[in-house]
């Protein structure tokens, strides 16, 4: 992927507030090599979080086990982690399985849709810790 050029970015917002002291520190994110996009996007990410002063880690999820199946695998990081609770947005009652949240003690929660809480059953489910 090798490095990225300044200029496009520069060219579009120069003249924004604070243009001079947001480029002061991206410049050299843009200067370092990367082989994946992943890699850079993380490395803006943690870049973005400690300018604002958000107190978050960010990971990979390559750096944990990952089971078979979407809703189970993100059930599992979330359990892995230490996550008591997941929020999700309108489009996961589609596809989410909250079955597989609560097998693990995960609460399960909509932002905008209510409807998407997770209950405990005494039926069996295929997602186990």
């Amino acid at each position: 992927m090798g490095r990225l050029p300044l200029e496009g970015p520069a060219q579009n917002y120069r003249r924004a507030p604070h243009f001079a002291e947001i480029a002061a520190w991206l410049e050299p994110l843009y200067a370092e090599a990367h082989t994946h996009l992943s890699q850079l996007n993380q490395r803006f990410l943690e870049q973005v979080c400690a300018y604002l002063e958000i107190p978050t880690r960010i990971g990979r999820s390559s750096d944990h086990v990952l089971v078979e199946g979407k809703t189970e695998r993100l059930a599992h990081l979330c359990s892995e982690l230490g996550g008591t609770e997941y929020v999700s947005g309108p489009s996961a009652r589609d596809y989410i399985e909250p079955r597989c949240f609560d097998a693990l003690g995960i609460e399960l929660t909509g932002s905008t849709t209510p409807g998407i809480r997770a209950t405990r059953s005494s039926g069996e489910s295929s997602c186990t810790a």
